[in-house]
């Protein structure tokens, strides 16, 4: 057995290369590597759900080595509790237990939250009842010198426990139900999607997506009594969970990019987790499985037959040519505007291609939200960008990069009717800014550069074909840039040119990995570095 590098009880950092099952006591696993081999560590079941945001890179301790001399690596705690906790906000903690320190005698409550388990030692613990549920503050996240971390939590000021009130009649809430408004009770068993549920919960969105939009309410009973995501427990303590859920069996059961119609929010109510899904109008019709239109009628969701379906379809068509109601009705509301006096385009918008034909159209998005497209420029008073597609581009993929390390991929032509008159709704993602847009061929190389809060540099280059199409314009996109990790941001994303592309293919990546700039598992050379930054430069000339 060869002497290892690593010490017993000291940090190291590795690069993730993959997650996989079927390791370790919870069944997950990341696969690392400290560019020489590669190693396994544990995973948390949060972070392998399909919406966590994988980091480029993890701190480990070595906890010692098995039979071949391999560490054995645990995440740094100290960090998983950062990823949940924010210092100065409260938290609900479902207390499992009271008991004493075997070393010092000193009582303390044994507290659940979102699958972790902690402790707050406490004098009395006479006014504390088990599975009660109290609201705590996080003071701090403190770290041992061997590594182990844990979350500083004090009481409100009355310091008294919210009792477990799900039983009680008392002072309920309920939901008024309309013609946009449905109600689902619980969906969700010991932790799994109740499957018989996700027809109805999808049928309900699709028949939102071809009418004037909706909300839906799940853990909310058909009378608007709020009784919880769950079934068989009452409180909010599996929240991360809930939405990694709901995202993931939605987005399974739903035509690609719809789920980008969708906003979800989960909400408590005396530790009650209910959800309150929020569904736009879509500008096409959208079938339940490809094969099933629904639409809303009396209060519910009604399938379409027939004629019905021929007959929904023009009107849509028309309504498309000479302007929605829909479309009216699902204006961005007034606190996404206030959001927007806050946003700006970052910096010059730059596009790496240069174009010679004629404009078939302008594109436009809007500081409300909204796109339109238009024969001349400056047709319109609150433009916030405008992009020119020529003719050569009109079947080509367009790239809308933005600065917080997502990129939209669409095709303009699909989403383009027969009118320049009207306005659309979701244009663009108003919870960022845009950098950078851009058409891209089939075979181009997208250069994306970043830099993190320490000064770090990163580079990759992604294949144009890796993005996929979207169906909407303000779709988030898919993360190209991880800002989990020592918060990288994007300084530059934009096409390679293709006299450079050949320099750049072996630093091709995909997802949420990172080149990082002389550090990483390939030395980047100073002929590369020149090469980016000459490509930058370039770009915002033009």
């Amino acid at each position: 057995m060869e002497e290892s590098k690593y010490k017993i009880n000291s940090l190291y950092s590795f690069y993730i290369i993959n997650v996989e099952g079927n390791y370790g006591d919870d069944g997950n696993y990341f696969v690392v590597t400290d560019n020489e081999k590669t190693y396994y560590v544990p995973a948390y079941n949060f972070q392998i759900r399909p919406q966590y945001l994988l980091p480029e890179t993890i701190e480990c301790v070595v906890k010692g080595f098995d039979t071949n001399g391999k560490p054995i690596l645990q995440q740094r705690y100290c960090n998983i509790l950062k990823e949940g906790y924010k210092i100065g906000e409260k938290y609900d903690f479902k207390i499992m237990s009271i008991t004493a320190d075997k070393n010092t005698n000193q009582p303390f409550l044994q507290l659940k939250n979102s699958g972790f388990y902690h402790r707050m030692y406490v004098a009395d613990t006479s006014k504390y009842k088990i599975n009660d549920i109290i609201t705590l503050v996080v003071k701090g996240i403190t770290e041992k010198a061997d590594f182990k971390a844990f979350l500083e939590l004090s009481e409100l000021p009355d310091g008294k426990p919210q009792e477990n009130e799900s039983d009680s009649s008392d002072d309920k809430i309920t939901i008024e139900k309309d013609e946009d408004t449905e109600f689902v009770g619980s969906i969700i068993r010991d932790g799994v999607f109740d499957s018989d549920m996700l027809p109805e919960v999808a049928k309900i969105i699709v028949s939102f997506f071809n009418a004037k939009g909706g909300t839906l309410y799940i853990g909310v009973s058909s009378d608007g009594e709020i009784v919880g995501l769950e079934s068989g427990t009452d409180k909010s303590e599996n929240v991360q969970l809930y939405e990694s859920l709901l995202h993931n069996e939605l987005a399974g059961c739903l035509p690609d990019g719809a789920d980008d119609l969708l906003a979800i929010d989960i909400k408590d109510y005396k530790g009650l987790a209910y959800c309150e899904v929020k569904v736009s109008s879509a500008n096409v019709p959208v079938y339940y499985q490809d094969l099933y239109l629904y639409f809303r009628k009396d209060g519910g969701y009604y399938q379409l037959r027939g004629n019905e379906i021929t007959d929904y379809i023009k009107n849509r068509l028309q309504l498309c040519e000479n302007g929605s109601e829909y479309v009216d009705s699902q204006k961005i509301k007034q606190n996404e505007n206030e959001l927007l006096n806050n946003k700006k385009i970052k910096g010059n918008i730059v596009r790496t291609e240069t174009v010679d034909d004629s404009v078939w159209y302008y594109l436009n998005f809007h500081t409300n939200g909204d796109w339109s497209y238009s024969e001349t420029e400056d047709e319109f008073d609150d433009v916030l960008l405008t992009i020119p597609i020529f003719e050569s581009q009109r079947n080509k993929m367009l790239l809308i990069c933005y600065d917080n390390g997502r990129i939209n991929s669409i095709r303009p032509e699909k989403l383009i009717c027969n009118s320049t008159k009207n306005r659309y709704p979701y244009g663009w993602n108003m919870e960022s800014s845009i950098i950078n847009a851009f058409f891209v061929e089939d075979y181009d190389l997208i250069l994306c550069c970043s830099k993190d809060i320490y000064g770090n540099r990163f580079v990759k280059a992604i294949k144009s074909d890796y993005f996929k199409e979207r169906s909407v314009f303000g779709a988030k996109g898919v993360i190209i840039v991880n800002d989990s990790i020592n918060q990288a941001k994007p300084t530059f994303i934009g096409r390679i040119p293709l006299q450079y592309k050949s320099k750049f293919e072996w630093l091709q990546l995909f997802s949420n990995q990172s080149q990082q700039l002389g550090k990483n598992r390939k030395k980047v050379s100073k002929e590369i570095d020149n090469l980016i930054t000459l490509i930058i430069q370039n770009s915002k000339e033009k």
